[in-house]
């Protein structure tokens, strides 16, 4: 039965409000589905070569009938992330290849994880809680855009929902529980660095279990779902080591090499990447800042105001935190890597919405403690610290560790003066939030932000879906119009390039030996390449001397020239 605090006295009326937003939600993910992904949605090319990269082996599978038809051993993603190869394998084996095909399975699931976090939410936060994070989810700029292009993100997350879904029904099922675990573990299958959720889950039953630790037989029911939950965990654990880990080890270490390499950074670089991700021009905070700014005033009230944390508020806050940690700590980021956060955000947002909504009047505030003071010090540093440093980077056009050293700097004093005047700012806190709270003032503000999330979030996507771009798809369909047949074209964009015809590619992503004239040349001989296609700007970046190399001066000529995400492209037809 529908709650009547949603306002509706039919639940057909509920029903239909329902159905309606969740084929808005399909529909924003099918528009222009075979167009290019927005040209400033990231610095990185990885929209735009990932996901023939991740579709690499189940179109060799369909199209070759070999899931490694090449040998290929470069930089093979297949051995590190199973779950979207074999994803696209099945999409592939019944409507075959092509960019619709391979963008199916992630539309999909996507729609699919936003009826999960509903239904996962709605019986332990409430109704309004689980439509309005569906709703923050469903039309996330960032999230939709990256649930249209065929990489690990958008697979993750439903796991990590699915997960978390089974969880909340294991209250009344020990089978439910379970699959909970089993499918905890399918998270870590589908991506590594989703660690941090599987941390996160068990700082979940922390949580519970010091709740319960005055009831004897509260703990002994956290102890008990804890160990259904590991023994799904566990199962899962052994079948992929069977499967796949230890057949796959060499393959896999091969791989793991690479990406490890390419995450190294100095212990200064560290510290530079954890302020830097706070306000990188790029980043999440900047696409969505509303969400951004509900999801931080909900932890630094439930934080700063003694409040005592619910199991869920353990597991969303910890699930974010934690994979902001762990992302501060990488070398290279590009924005879909933090497309694993925006779920938990969406939560947090929402309840903090749903709790201003409501708002009675404040009672008043607790005691500043040493605890709270330090988070009036901490929060005023990071916040001082984001706005500062967004208005210089943008005032100088650019992102240095100059401006970095600034904004911390001066933020850092602004912390240190709030923190001295505590008293002062703690009696203007209490006056505000007593003249605001349960006021027409604090529903005023909700219905703002509320438009400017969507004005933010539409303007973002209409200003892609007013002007799509085929530059992909059109250049795929151009390569089988001039290539022989029997062509074999290598190059960081070949797998991408080659989704919508039969040419046989190789998509060449290795780190550790980018470009250099005498790799090239060693695998044009040994897999027989006829075509390359190199990426100017990088290519003059890293190891210019290719350009200069017998392969490319004496044997090589230019057949073509492509633009794709702002960057030139150049075909080689190799004699």
């Amino acid at each position: 039965m529908i709650t009547e605090s949603l306002g509706f006295k039919k639940p057909a009326l509920f029903l239909v409000l329902l159905v309606g937003l969740f084929v808005l939600f399909t529909l924003v993910r099918v528009n222009h589905i075979t167009a290019d992904p927005p040209l400033n949605l990231t610095w990185s090319n990885c929209a735009f070569t990932d996901e023939g990269a991740y579709a690499y082996n189940a179109r060799n599978k369909v199209l070759f009938g070999s899931w490694d038809v090449d040998g290929w051993t470069e930089y093979n993603g297949m051995y590190q992330t199973p779950i979207v190869h074999f994803l696209n394998y099945l999409v592939f084996s019944v409507l075959g290849v092509g960019f619709v095909q391979v963008r199916i399975a992630p539309i999909i699931l996507s729609v699919l994880s936003l009826w999960l976090l509903y239904a996962a939410l709605k019986d332990n936060l409430g109704e309004r809680v689980a439509l309005l994070s569906a709703l923050f989810l469903g039309f996330n700029y960032v999230y939709v855009m990256y649930n249209r292009v065929g990489i690990t993100e958008t697979p993750e997350v439903f796991f990590m929902l699915l997960t978390f879904y089974l969880y909340q029904k294991g209250a009344a099922s020990r089978t439910f529980n379970f699959l909970s675990g089993f499918f905890c573990w399918v998270t870590f299958v589908t991506k590594p660095y989703a660690f941090f959720f599987i941390l996160a889950f068990f700082a979940m039953f922390l949580v519970k279990f010091l709740q319960g630790r005055s009831e004897s037989v509260a703990r002994r029911k956290v102890l008990s779902s804890l160990f259904i939950f590991l023994s799904g965990f566990l199962l899962a654990l052994i079948v992929s080591l069977m499967i796949w880990y230890i057949p796959y080890f060499s393959e896999i270490r091969y791989y793991s090499t690479f990406s490890l390499t390419d995450q190294v950074i100095s212990p200064l670089g560290r510290v530079r990447k954890v302020f830097s991700i706070l306000a990188f021009p790029d980043s999440l905070w900047i696409r969505a800042p509303i969400i951004t700014i509900f999801s931080f005033f909900y932890v630094v009230v439930l934080t700063s105001a003694g409040r005592k944390f619910s199991s869920e508020d353990a597991f969303f806050i910890s699930w974010f935190a934690l994979g902001l940690v762990f992302l501060s700590l990488l070398a290279y980021r590009p924005l879909r890597y933090f497309v694993p956060l925006i779920p938990p955000m969406c939560v947090l947002a929402a309840r903090a919405w749903m709790g201003l909504w409501r708002a009675e009047k404040a009672a008043l505030l607790p005691k500043i403690t040493p605890g709270r003071r330090f988070w009036i010090f901490f929060w005023a540093w990071v916040i001082a610290f984001i706005l500062l440093y967004n208005c210089l980077a943008g005032y100088f056009g650019s992102a240095t560790p100059n401006l970095i050293k600034l904004s911390l700097g001066i933020s850092f004093l602004v912390s240190v003066g709030l923190s001295i005047s505590h008293e002062r700012v703690e009696r203007m806190i209490q006056f505000f939030a007593r003249s605001f709270s349960g006021t027409s003032l604090s529903k005023s503000l909700c219905v703002g932000a509320m438009v400017a999330f969507f004005a933010v979030n539409g303007g973002q996507y209409l200003a892609w879906a007013m002007n799509p771009r085929y530059t992909l798809s059109e250049t795929s369909k151009e390569l089988e119009r001039i290539l022989p047949g029997d062509s074999r074209v290598m190059g960081n964009f070949a797998a991408e390039l080659c989704l919508g015809n039969h040419l046989r590619c190789l998509p060449y992503f290795n780190i550790a030996d980018r470009y250099k004239p005498e790799k090239i040349i060693s695998l044009v001989e040994t897999h027989g390449v006829t075509h390359l296609l190199l990426p100017l700007e990088d290519v003059l970046f890293y190891n210019p001397e290719l350009f200069e190399s017998d392969l490319i001066v004496k044997h090589s000529r230019v057949v073509k020239q492509y633009h794709i995400k702002e960057q030139t492209i150049l075909l080689y037809a190799i004699d």
